[in-house]
């Protein structure tokens, strides 16, 4: 069977800064990463078949590729400045199956084998954790996560294109020796699609809202007055550095205790 595999550069969501002034992503601390399911899918690449060609697709795309090539060796490379282009080059490459990474940078769902598939018209499976040859010839038959737990089994008609979950396989290492090769290995960078049609452009990015600090649970034992000072960060009677404290009392004493504090503050 041959394969070919598409892996993806992405940023490690865990290096990702935006500046709070002008809101653009810094750049200089973002640190690259392999897109989950990338090299996964070049593991089932490896047991599936043959592995003829590897695309490489986001910044810095060139490293990984020859790292993938010192796991293949035989294979040619290239880089795809995008999806049109990639889906441009394809037919030029004979191929079975399409394997590509199922998240994105971000870990969300991806769109390479989406795209791939409609531009191509070919059969495709998302969302894959384990496939094999099927029980026909020209077929090959995929399980797929769905949502709740469900799983699905499909038989696939070659040639096809599968997006790979990270986590199924554990990718093998590759030797100092096929590292070393492949360093020196010439990584191509196809042509830009002539009519790539209308594409995403970014114009910004909003951080989202910062996750609440967890409030440790007071002791169940302690009066409720002991445990409300607990989870106000407060203890029962004292004074704040400000005007926070804890009262307690009848509906007397509280409500006297809130003129007093607005008195002071000059609202009566």
């Amino acid at each position: 069977m041959r394969v070919t595999v598409v892996v993806e550069q992405a940023w490690d969501p865990a290096s990702i800064e935006v500046d709070p002034v002008s809101g653009e992503i810094d750049r200089r601390r973002a640190a690259p990463a392999p897109a989950a399911g990338s090299l996964e899918a070049l593991e089932l690449g490896l047991r599936l078949g043959t592995v003829g060609a590897l695309f490489g697709l986001g910044p810095g795309a060139e490293v990984l590729l020859r790292s993938c090539l010192a796991l293949a060796p035989g294979a040619r490379a290239a880089r795809a400045p995008d999806l049109a282009s990639l889906a441009a080059a394809l037919p030029g490459w004979p191929f079975d199956l399409v394997l590509a990474p199922q998240r994105s940078g971000d870990h969300g769902p991806g769109l390479i084998a989406p795209y791939l598939a409609g531009a191509l018209d070919l059969a495709q499976a998302t969302a894959v954790e384990h496939l094999e040859p099927g029980p026909e010839a020209g077929e090959i038959t995929v399980r797929r996560r769905l949502g709740r737990g469900a799983r699905e089994e499909l038989a696939l008609t070659l040639p096809a294109v599968v997006a790979v979950e990270p986590g199924v396989v554990t990718p093998r290492p590759a030797s100092p020796a096929a590292l070393l090769a492949a360093a020196s290995a010439e990584v191509p960078t196809l042509p830009a699609a002539e009519a790539a049609g209308p594409r995403a452009r970014l114009l910004g990015h909003r951080s989202p809202r910062p996750v609440a600090p967890r409030v440790a649970v007071p002791d169940p034992t302690l009066p409720a007055e002991a445990r409300v000072a607990a989870v106000a960060g407060l203890e029962a009677g004292a004074e704040g550095r400000s005007e926070h404290r804890l009262v307690t009392g009848s509906a007397e004493e509280v409500a006297a205790r809130i003129v007093e504090l607005l008195e002071r503050q000059g609202y009566l």
